[in-house]
């Protein structure tokens, strides 16, 4: 899971709610906060490749 800190269309309350809930339920959830707003990134981008990549590659 990804979320910019300065995001103020989803504020990080609400995906750090789903993240503790998603751990409490038995998952291994990556989480990663970038500075940024509501919007993409160079390095969220490259983060996300490097998980996709880690579990799709064999």
């Amino acid at each position: 899971m990804t979320h910019g800190e300065g995001d103020t269309v989803v504020p990080l309350a609400a995906p750090r709610l789903a993240r503790d809930w998603l751990r409490a339920e038995g998952h291994d959830v990556a989480w990663h906060v970038y500075p940024m707003a509501h919007e993409i990134i160079g390095a969220e981008i490259a983060d996300i490749n490097a998980w996709l990549v880690e579990r799709l590659v064999s």
